[in-house]
């Protein structure tokens, strides 16, 4: 061993070996660190993914995925055993995790996604296969359900009466739907001149009125105010509103607007010509009762007045026995000699003979034949002809039964036999006794 200051010979030259205690030190500690680490035994860590993700969402919703991987730098996530480009390789930030958002009716999402199903959904670390089925020998890391539901539509209405040149909202939820059609359709149907709820209908008919509303995508919520014109004809207006499904159209149509699938579906109609009641059997065949559909629709009712007095007013009917007339009265404010029309519509379609009357000292009357009318609830109406309406109810009920008369036969009572007194009982047993003793002696 050569010592420190040793003086050495070698190849013919003579040197002075000194050690550089500064490097050995050095090596020395460098071993101290690395024996322990060197000794422990290699632990390998297991490949994992954890979703943290909604247990159910709404069709037409965006569906959030997202969790937590162990390892890798991406994961491929599928859907009902497939990867779609949207959910291949989606990269891990620095902490592991993921997250991605999928419009559940968008056209590239799985059809999965679009029925009211439960869903599974896989992940794969540094998976390369790329876009596609899940081969039968891959393994996921992770996997997890969710559960696929129907959305729905609640509607409220700010009021159910609204005066001309006033305003209502028309509000609620809309879970799974992006957008609204609202349709209002006037008591005189399609064709309502210049008495519609508003000038600018947004369809090619003065009584029908079009709007789209939107809905929140964050609570599924929607409002929007609707102004009443001036000139609106007054009655009760059908407030309609609807959402296409999922398939993005109306019932077995390919329109996506409810004014042109009722085009396409009934061949161009002319709904300026028909009644309120046809219009909505039409908007509700072209939508939520065709045979193939998951759309949504609501129907309200909405009664629009004259402010401050009312041009035309009927009195309140009391019941009428069918064979009897009927008499209709009111009132109204026109000028002397203004023709009114008086209309009344029973059950299923039964309708009585409209009567013209006119208005003389403010007052109007007419009077109906109920002969061959049905029984049941009657809706009379009043119109003057321009915008001002009034209605009232009225029952025809049957002729009433006379009750049998009851004979009331007198029947001859028996006398009830007298129950003898304590002191007849008591004179009985005496003289009973009294004819013992005399009966002894003999």
């Amino acid at each position: 061993m050569i010592k420190n200051g040793e003086i050495v010979k070698k190849n013919g030259e003579i040197k002075i070996m000194k050690r550089n205690k500064k490097k050995l030190w050095t090596i020395s500690i460098i071993l101290l660190i690395l024996l322990p680490i060197m000794s422990m035994p290699i632990i390998a860590i297991e490949k994992s993914v954890i979703f943290d993700m909604p247990c159910s969402v709404v069709i037409g919703d965006e569906l959030f995925i997202g969790g937590m991987a162990s390892v890798g730098n991406t994961v491929d996530i599928a859907i009902e055993g497939v990867v779609i480009p949207e959910l291949n390789d989606v990269e891990l930030d620095e902490f592991g995790a993921f997250r991605v958002l999928i419009d559940t009716v968008a056209t590239y999402s799985p059809g999965s996604l679009k029925r009211q199903r439960p869903v599974k959904i896989e992940a794969f670390i540094n998976r390369a296969r790329g876009v596609g089925t899940i081969g039968p020998d891959e393994d996921n890391d992770g996997s997890t359900l969710i559960l696929m539901v129907q959305g729905g539509l609640i509607v409220e209405l700010s009021t159910n009466m609204v005066n001309r040149s006033d305003s209502f909202v028309i509000s609620g939820d809309a879970p799974g739907s992006r957008q609204l059609e609202v349709l209002t359709i006037s008591p005189r149907g399609g064709e309502a001149g210049k008495y519609g709820i508003r000038e600018n209908t947004g369809t090619n008919y003065t009584g029908i009125t079009y709007d789209k509303v939107s809905v929140s995508r964050t609570d599924h919520t929607y409002s929007k105010e609707f102004h009443v014109s001036d000139t609106a004809y007054t009655g009760t207006y059908f407030v309609v509103v609807l959402s296409y499904g999922i398939d993005g159209v109306y019932g077995d149509t390919d329109r996506s607007n409810i004014i042109g699938a009722i085009n396409q579906k009934y061949n161009n109609p002319n709904l300026r010509s028909m009644s309120q009641d046809h219009i909505l059997s039409l908007i509700l065949g072209a939508s939520i009762n065709s045979t193939v559909s998951d759309d949504l629709s609501m129907v309200m009712r909405l009664a629009v007045k004259a402010p401050k007095s009312y041009a035309v007013r009927l009195d309140p009917i009391e019941d009428v026995v069918v064979g009897e007339l009927l008499t209709v009265t009111g009132t109204s404010d026109k000028k002397e000699g203004s023709e009114i029309i008086i209309t009344v519509e029973g059950p299923i379609g039964e309708q009585l003979m409209p009567t013209m009357v006119r208005v003389e000292n403010g007052k109007f009357s007419a009077t109906f034949d109920t002969d061959y009318a049905l029984m049941g609830k009657y809706t009379v109406v009043a119109d003057d002809g321009e915008g001002n309406t009034d209605e009232a109810t009225v029952n025809l009920i049957p002729v009433p039964t006379p009750s049998p008369m009851v004979t009331v036969t007198p029947t001859e009572s028996t006398p009830t036999p007298a129950t003898p007194s304590f002191e007849t009982i008591f004179a009985i047993a005496g003289l009973l006794a009294v004819a013992y003793l005399l009966r002894r002696r003999q």
